[in-house]
């Protein structure tokens, strides 16, 4: 190499080569996936993750930030499975780890859930049972009997009317 190499030309060279540097340490820096896997019995239903259909069972679907959801899966034939979802964050998605395991030392682990769902059978039972205390109850409304001391339909304990 020329000693004689102007100064500037060394210092363009050395701020280029830390440039080339940081952007391929920028490039490497990376999370890892975050995947929720949603698996039913049987397969086949229809998945709404929070307000949005996101496709039918066996499914993998990537998500970016952990806290509640909503998860809600349909089949004709089976009872509608809805229930609260926590994605909570694992130790290295956590405050400080997330900046050594995502940013300075980017390792890239992955976060796997899976929800294994098994669906049950939709008899019709359940609400046959509700619908015919309903009737029921209504009959006894309209032939003119007291309602009080009746249940409602679906309460355990007695209706009573309010005093007029």
């Amino acid at each position: 190499m020329d000693e004689s190499a102007d100064p500037v030309d060394r210092g363009r060279r050395v701020l280029g080569a830390l440039a080339l540097m940081a952007s391929a340490l920028g490039a490497s820096s990376c999370m890892g996936d975050r995947i929720l896997r949603i698996e039913s019995d049987p397969p086949g239903a229809t998945v709404r993750l929070d307000d949005r259909v996101i496709g039918v069972t066996p499914l993998d679907v990537e998500f970016l930030h952990y806290g509640q959801r909503r998860l809600a899966l349909y089949r004709t034939g089976y009872r509608t499975y809805s229930e609260p979802l926590a994605l909570d964050a694992p130790w290295f998605a956590r405050w400080p780890m997330d900046m050594l395991t995502e940013v300075i030392l980017p390792l890239g682990l992955d976060d796997v859930r899976t929800m294994r769902i098994d669906l049950v059978e939709d008899t019709g039972s359940e609400a046959a049972v509700a619908i015919q205390e309903f009737h029921d109850h209504a009959e006894r409304a309209r032939d003119g009997e007291s309602l009080k001391g009746v249940p409602i339909a679906g309460e355990d304990e007695p209706h009573e009317p309010p005093e007029h």
